[in-house]
């Protein structure tokens, strides 16, 4: 299935599914210069040291979720979106173990019935570079007092999230030689947030979170560390 989400919010909390959706890769802009008596022309595309890169342009079709709220649907759909620069990030399944996300201005073109499904078409210009990121460990009913290490492979430009979801468990993290040590409540979410490493070297190899649950050993905590890295492709 596809997913898109609208700074941070899901589509489907909006109302909507995403039926088809197209993200074009940014075009190539490109500086050729004849010179008269030259063989071929020169090329001058890299002069300024980087690839200069256009737009994306976006193209998302939804479907209602609810026909008969289909319209109060899409006034609070426009409202959030419509003319407004936002966050777009895609993703595909059920699971969110890897997303891409845009800097994007949208607009909605048209919507209406189409016979089948109440339809709302999308459209708008996204900026070259995106945002990848991907989930390197989810560690869910391990033995309480572990030790759990972790590999990063991006350096200086690597956005690192770490969420924990606490079960009144004490947490140790040691991130690049850093020692971090709190505790946490049930139910309670520890996050690190995505720029807390941004610009350092992680030292691979060397990381690690322990965690110290309850003496049964029964509620542990569910650890996701995600690793991001801007990307044009």
């Amino acid at each position: 299935m596809n997913h898109v989400e609208f700074n941070g919010i899901n589509c489907q909390s909006l109302g909507w599914y995403c039926k088809t959706k197209e993200i074009s890769k940014p075009e190539i802009k490109t500086n050729f210069v004849e010179i008269p008596g030259r063989n071929g022309s020169l090329d001058l595309t890299e002069i300024y040291g980087n690839i200069p890169l256009g737009d994306r342009s976006v193209s998302i079709t939804l479907i209602a979720i609810d026909f008969d709220n289909a319209q109060e649907r899409l006034q609070e759909l426009a409202n959030y979106i419509h003319g407004k620069r936002v966050v777009l990030t895609e993703y595909e399944g059920n699971k969110k173990d890897s997303y891409l996300s845009y800097s994007a201005r949208l607009e909605i073109k048209s919507h209406g019935y189409d016979g089948v499904a109440y339809t709302v078409d999308i459209e708008g210009v996204a900026e070259p570079s995106a945002y990848y990121c991907r989930q390197v460990l989810k560690k869910a009913d391990a033995p309480y007092n572990i030790s759990v290490p972790f590999v990063l492979n991006y350096a200086k430009d690597v956005k690192l999230r770490i969420d924990i979801d606490g079960t009144q468990t004490g947490i140790r993290m040691n991130i690049n030689g850093n020692t971090t040590a709190r505790d946490l409540n049930d139910g309670e979410l520890y996050s690190l947030s995505d720029d807390t490493y941004v610009g350092q070297d992680l030292v691979v190899g060397t990381n690690t979170i322990y965690y110290t649950g309850k003496p049964d050993g029964l509620l542990v905590p569910k650890i996701t560390i995600s690793e991001g890295v801007t990307v044009t492709r």
